[in-house]
């Protein structure tokens, strides 16, 4: 480490006990042993103290822009090595997410990192350890501590721990709604290809338009989808083709059952298609009205009324209208007043 960053650090042997102890006991919480506690300690330095001392004290505001990077490379990296069929586009709304200010103070309240810091009078009486942006940054001042004191691969190994549970998340609501990444997924898993997308028409005005996609794989054709936009036309036939391959998948695994189980099969396939009352189609066009799936204008997630939001305690059968005022996004954390009806 060279010299003139080695003079910005309190030395080790000016920590009073009391401090090592407790720097001892946020390395537990971590489960990482710093060879040079005092670069945990300055991590843990917000300037309103360093400002307080008579003696020059360096607190954590560089280490945060250098913790910021260190986060974000995990983060890219993690996701770019698993998430194999998601585009740029939708691995860098990911990366916003999860090293967003949201997120990152979810973490360090976590691991308790208010408790740890060290903080000015002034500041301490106005609440400073649960001070959003203090602890996000202390969160990144302690991923550069880590860094500087065991290199980028001890890191990854610390921290994406403490991140990976929320991608993994993120990334799988997404994947409930995100048809044409599930598909391609399937296909390169069972096909050894990826699916083709061709606009085959543009029709209505400009301010109005609608787009007609053909999905083809291997050169047959497997789906066509409409949409306003061309992407949501793509969404539609990849959900049309996903459909139509799990029910081929289903149909090859009955065709190798007993008869007895390819007999059950179809009793319970005619009992689930016998048709309802004709009384009863107004309550049901009634209720698909109701049920209209509405898109997040920042991040795409599709709500879904049917499904709900199991995540964060909504019953299937929700509507929008009826989801509570606190209730925001699962995945980019917006209200539902970013949230446009997606027409049929």
């Amino acid at each position: 480490m060279p010299q003139s960053f080695s003079e910005n650090i309190v030395n080790y042997s000016n920590l009073t006990p009391e401090r090592l102890e407790a720097l001892e006991e946020f390395q537990k919480l971590l489960e990482v042993h710093f060879n040079r506690i005092e670069l945990l300690n300055k991590a843990l330095t917000h300037k309103s103290y360093a400002n307080e001392k008579l003696e020059y004290m360096p607190d954590n505001e560089r280490f945060e822009f250098l913790g910021d990077a260190v986060l974000d490379l995990i983060i890219r990296d993690y996701s770019l090595r698993k998430y194999l069929a998601s585009t740029e586009g939708e691995l860098s709304k990911l990366r916003s997410v999860i090293a967003g200010e949201t997120n990152l103070v979810k973490i360090a309240r976590r691991i308790n990192i208010g408790k740890y810091l060290l903080l000015g009078k002034g500041e301490e009486l106005t609440g400073g350890r649960s001070k959003d942006s203090l602890l996000a940054n202390a969160l990144e001042a302690v991923a550069a501590a880590i860094y500087l004191d065991q290199g980028f691969e001890k890191s990854y190994e610390y921290l994406l721990p403490l991140l990976q549970d929320e991608i993994d998340r993120i990334m799988s609501q997404r994947r409930s709604t995100d048809y044409k990444s599930h598909l391609q997924e399937l296909t390169q898993l069972k096909l050894g290809c990826i699916p083709t997308y061709r606009v085959m028409a543009e029709n209505g005005p400009e301010h109005e338009k609608t787009f007609e996609v053909q999905l083809t794989l291997k050169g047959e054709v497997y789906g066509d989808g409409i949409g306003r936009t061309k992407k949501e036309a793509e969404q539609e036939a990849a959900r049309v083709s996903l459909e139509r391959l799990l029910q081929e998948d289903k149909e090859e695994t009955v065709s190798t059952d007993s008869p007895e189980q390819v007999q059950e099969a179809s009793s319970a396939s005619t009992s689930i298609s016998t048709p309802l009352p004709e009384d009863s189609a107004p309550i049901l066009e009634i209720q698909e009205d109701r049920m209209s799936k509405w898109r997040c204008t920042v991040c795409d997630y599709i709500y879904n009324p049917a499904e709900g939001d199991m995540s964060g305690g909504v019953s299937p059968g929700t509507s929008l209208e009826q989801l509570p005022e606190t209730w925001t996004c699962p995945v980019c954390g917006m209200g539902k007043d970013q949230f446009v009806e997606l027409k049929t």
